[in-house]
């Protein structure tokens, strides 16, 4: 696949208009395109479309790029570029727009993020997102679902196995505006059910499974049970739990550097978990797994 196919203005603004990217994120794309010569990041560009060699990519690309001072737009402008290459695959197999540009829409989601935590929009997760350009990675509804096989040993919970080694399963991810309330998660459960049926049927999974700490029954001593993340969690059988995992800072405080006595107290989620953990208390983070025939 050619980088330059889809390396033209007119394309790439349509997508950033239809996933909601910032006017001025999808300027400085359009600028990079205009002042750097992609032909260096072509040699790695099929490996984007690969999910087991997208770390090829990141790699090889990264260094390519390391004293590049717009490196996270050039990043930007590759993976959008390729992402319409992905729309063409979607097209192949039926999958509808609809779900294409919500699975895109990461790009506009991550560069927000950016803007959050830094000040300034920029595009720092090419290590993530090449699963979303190989579809292995979908949003469908308020979730992200990925395709994965289990690398661990398998899960016994009472004498039963739940997931052995090699099973395959699907990953879920929350993006960070998701709407975890108990309908908008069941309805993302029941559509992803179908649309594996349909668009993966050789892919037979039996249980979904999450690795985060938005799932650790910690949550419980911070959060009221009417709270959108307990009901979430509320739905998995945890399986193991990581009192020492820090990954909430990231997400709840945009910044994993923090001291809990430098946690912002901006929501009462950011409330009550500073005043837990300044209590001694901690969040960690877990790992469960869901009977997909539930639903």
């Amino acid at each position: 696949m050619n980088i330059f196919t889809h390396l033209k203005e007119n394309e790439i603004r349509s997508l950033c208009n239809h996933i909601n990217m910032p006017t001025e994120a999808t300027d400085e794309t359009i600028r990079v395109m205009n002042t750097y010569d992609f032909s260096n990041l072509q040699p790695y560009f099929d490996c984007l479309f690969d999910v087991k060699k997208g770390d090829i990519a990141v790699k090889e690309m990264n260094e390519i790029l390391k004293d590049e001072a717009d490196k996270g737009f050039i990043l930007l402008a590759t993976s959008l570029s390729a992402a319409l290459y992905t729309q063409e695959q979607y097209h192949e197999k039926g999958i509808s727009d609809d779900i294409f540009y919500d699975t895109m829409g990461c790009f506009s989601r991550f560069v927000k993020e950016h803007k959050v935590s830094y000040g300034v929009y920029g595009f720092d997760r090419f290590f993530w997102s090449y699963r979303q350009l190989a579809q292995s990675l979908f949003r469908i509804g308020t979730l992200e679902f990925e395709l994965a096989v289990f690398p661990l040993e398998d899960i016994v919970v009472n004498g039963k196995t739940l997931l052995k080694k090699n099973e395959p399963y699907l990953s879920i991810h929350i993006p960070s505006d998701a709407r975890i309330d108990k309908a908008n998660n069941h309805d993302s459960y029941h559509r992803a059910n179908a649309f594996f049926a349909k668009y993966y049927p050789e892919f037979h999974y039996n249980m979904f499974y999450c690795n985060s700490w938005i799932i650790s029954p910690n949550l419980k001593k911070v959060l009221p049970e009417t709270s959108n993340i307990i009901q979430f969690l509320s739905d998995f059988s945890i399986i193991k739990v990581d009192e020492d995992e820090e990954g909430y800072k990231t997400w709840v405080f945009k910044n994993s550097n923090l001291t809990p006595e430098q946690f912002p107290e901006d929501t009462s989620l950011q409330r009550n978990i500073k005043q837990h953990v300044l209590n001694g208390g901690k969040i960690g983070g877990a790992r469960g797994v869901i009977d997909k025939n539930l639903f």
